[in-house]
């Protein structure tokens, strides 16, 4: 006696399917759990030179000098030697071991305002390739819609950009703090 294929492959279905029975039936196994995990600190700053030397050319910084004295420009390049700035008329260089501290700034202003234009551009370009392909012109909605979609994009990749913060701490300056050798509040 012959048996279908089809007989055979049903029977060899049904049996890899309930050979699991934890899956199926009233002992249905829990779910599984999520991993509890704590937040993850932020990276200390202090004596990290390296997140100086990571930086992008052009990024505003603020330099605390060891002297009290503040340089505010963009970051040009750094070495673990010096720290190059460009200031508003003159390029500064600042030796590592008169670095107190460094500051990131904010740069959001004519940056996001450029990103923004650019994408609501490529948004309007997207919907003209749009119209080319299918043949027909699109209605000017598709136009707004287009403008607004890409250039939304845009800016929310702009805030995406790194924010102010601390970016190098002399160890020198922490240790006293963390020792909690502070000065008295005037």
């Amino acid at each position: 006696m012959r048996i279908p294929h089809g007989v055979v492959v049903l029977v060899a279905v049904g049996v890899s399917a309930c050979a699991y029975p934890g899956m199926y039936g009233p002992r249905m196994a829990p779910p599984h759990q999520r991993a509890m995990m704590a937040p993850q600190a932020p990276a200390s700053p202090v004596g990290r030179w390296d997140n100086v030397m990571m930086l992008e050319p052009g990024v505003p910084l603020r330099v605390l000098r060891m002297d009290g004295t503040r340089a505010d420009g963009r970051f040009r390049s750094a070495s673990p030697t010096v720290l190059r700035v460009s200031a508003v008329d003159t390029a500064l260089e600042i030796a590592h071991a008169d670095v107190a501290r460094v500051d990131r700034l904010t740069h959001f202003g004519e940056d996001a305002r450029a990103e923004t234009a650019r994408g609501a551009a490529v948004g309007l370009g997207t919907v003209g390739v749009l119209g080319l392909i299918t043949g027909r012109m699109p209605p000017a909605r598709h136009w707004g819609a287009g403008a607004i979609v890409g250039g939304y994009a845009a800016g929310q990749s702009q805030m995406m950009v790194a924010g102010p913060g601390t970016i190098y701490l002399a160890p020198a300056i922490a240790a006293p703090a963390a020792a909690g050798n502070r000065a008295p509040m005037p």
